[in-house]
């Protein structure tokens, strides 16, 4: 349980990098990219300004 657990705590609050493969004629394609982090910020602030709230009620 604490492996399972530790593994979720990592995915969550390390950064992740999305990799694709793309099949072409002579060879295999990778892209890497890491995700926009400035469009999750509003998300995030409003998220833990509702939760604050949440928890004072």
């Amino acid at each position: 349980m604490f492996m399972f657990l530790l593994l979720i705590g990592m995915s969550m609050t390390h950064q992740t990098t999305i990799i694709v493969y793309r099949l072409t004629d002579k060879r295999i394609e990778v892209f890497s990219w890491k995700p926009q982090v400035d469009s999750v910020k509003p998300v995030m602030k409003w998220t833990a300004i509702i939760s604050g709230i949440g928890v004072l009620f």
